[in-house]
């Protein structure tokens, strides 16, 4: 292997630990060279300085962890990891709470439905309870 393509890979395997001041510099290079001279130049595939671009110039951020992305669908996997977390958390406090069995794998529609759930409604007025016991309390 030549030398040429040694430095090529290594930077190929070093493109996700690149600073943020060193993204920085690429996406203000890209910008007064343009996408393909700074591409050769700087040994960076195109696809990694335009989301550079679109990192620096337009960020989307998480609205749970402000961490920020470049693209909506990225930003999106990402926050669906913190709406399974606290998923998780609340059907563990509610069985904690309520001592209710509850199914394994629920959606979050799903999970608002069985928390809302109330089946006993009161006769005298609007209200209704999730079990027989608070409504005779009421």
């Amino acid at each position: 292997m030549d030398e040429v393509s040694k430095s090529k890979n290594k930077l190929k395997c070093d493109q996700y630990r690149y600073t943020h001041e060193f993204k920085v510099d690429a996406v203000e290079k890209v910008m007064k060279i343009g996408l393909m001279r700074a591409e050769k130049e700087l040994h960076i595939n195109s696809s990694s300085l335009q989301e550079w671009l679109l990192l620096i110039s337009k960020p989307l951020y998480c609205s749970f962890c402000s961490k920020s992305f470049a693209y909506e669908r990225k930003l999106n996997k990402h926050e669906k990891t913190h709406q399974t977390n606290i998923l998780k958390a609340n059907v563990k406090d509610l069985i904690r709470e309520k001592k209710k069995p509850v199914p394994k794998v629920m959606d979050a529609t799903t999970h608002k439905r069985y928390l809302d759930k109330k089946d006993y409604q009161c006769d005298k007025c609007p209200k209704s309870y999730s079990s027989p016991y608070k409504l005779k309390y009421h």
